[in-house]
């Protein structure tokens, strides 16, 4: 049976409670999304309800609590109405910052100014929560949306952002958001298919390009425009791959050469994706967090040392819940043998 979901308004307060089977989903450092259907003879079908803006809060005995934004697409059906919901950060794709305004520090004292830029003129109920304040000091100038920025500078510096719903003693709702460095937190959840993974036709995926040198460059302005160059390169198997890429708003050669590294880094070797289908066996969906590293073995699928068959740590970097059926399908963008 589905659980409750609760209405909260923009500013937070409760306003309804819901039944609704939802698909969620969960994504690390993207905007995930709810879809739940409503029949139009219930009492809860109301405008007010349903209303774009308020925020849909999910709970669940075993996955991680779920919030998000009433916004379109809502889809009127025969008997029903088909509501979607996105998850907070959605927002920050609509909240600008002062042109051109500077920020300078650590990434996470950026990431900070960049979540309290969004908040200044109306609230969006987003927090800044852990904050880590590791990686390389720099200023850049802000010319995009608040959720741009914040996209650049989690791909750039290597950080991962999670969003948490809390509801505090008066039972308003707000949204936590961390910020840490990218990286994964070990557990002892084991993947096997015929267990609690269901079987698929393609276990495995390597993808991604394959870069081993960058250049950047940053214009600066001022009176006089002038461009900073930096590079970084490292040999592999695939030989010579280059790629130039314009890093606006960097006014340091050693934030650009840093930028440049973590380039490279990325992408002299290729994505691993596991399309994994998980059942709730055991403590599975205990164990299924965004960052959450687990153990997954293929015996006839990928290379490793050469030979045939791969093992690896993959992290878990999104998940869909459907609540109808109760599964969860995982998506593991980084994985390591």
């Amino acid at each position: 049976m589905p659980g409750l979901k609760t209405i909260y308004t923009p500013d937070g307060y409760a306003v309804a409670d819901i039944k609704a089977a939802v698909t969620r989903s969960s994504l690390l450092n993207e905007v995930g999304e709810a879809v739940f259907a409503i029949p139009t003879s219930s009492v809860k079908c109301r405008e007010d309800v349903l209303r774009f803006g308020n925020f849909l809060y999910c709970k669940n005995d075993s996955l991680a609590d779920w919030v998000g934004v009433i916004d379109t697409p809502r889809t009127w059906k025969s008997g029903y109405v088909e509501v979607h919901a996105f998850e907070v950060p959605f927002l920050l794709q609509y909240r600008l910052p002062l042109l051109n305004q500077i920020v300078s520090g650590t990434p996470g004292e950026r990431f900070t100014a960049l979540i309290t830029s969004a908040n200044s003129k109306t609230d969006t109920l987003l927090r800044a929560g852990t904050v880590s304040t590791a990686g390389v000091t720099g200023t850049e100038v802000l010319t995009d949306t608040i959720y741009s920025q914040l996209k650049s500078l989690s791909t750039i510096h290597g950080f991962d952002w999670i969003c948490s719903p809390v509801i505090d003693a008066s039972g308003r709702l707000s949204i936590t958001i961390d910020w840490m460095q990218k990286g994964g937190v070990e557990t002892d959840l084991e993947l096997s298919q015929g267990h609690n993974i269901m079987y698929g036709d393609t276990p495995l995926e390597e993808a991604g390009e394959l870069i081993n040198f960058v250049e950047g460059t940053s214009t600066i302005e001022g009176e006089t425009s002038a461009q900073i160059v930096a590079s970084y390169g490292e040999n592999a198997p695939f030989g010579l791959r280059e790629k130039r890429v314009a890093f606006d708003g960097i006014t340091e050669i050693t934030t650009l050469q840093y930028n440049c590294t973590q380039q490279v880094k990325a992408g002299i070797n290729p994505t691993y994706g596991t399309p994994l289908t998980a059942i709730n066996i055991g403590s599975t969906f205990r164990n299924i967090r965004l960052r959450n590293i687990a153990r997954y073995r293929y015996n006839n699928v990928g290379f490793t040392g050469g030979g045939l068959g791969f093992t690896g740590n993959v992290r878990i970097e999104g998940y869909m819940f459907n609540e109808a059926v109760g599964t969860c399908e995982l998506f593991t963008g980084q994985v390591t043998a």
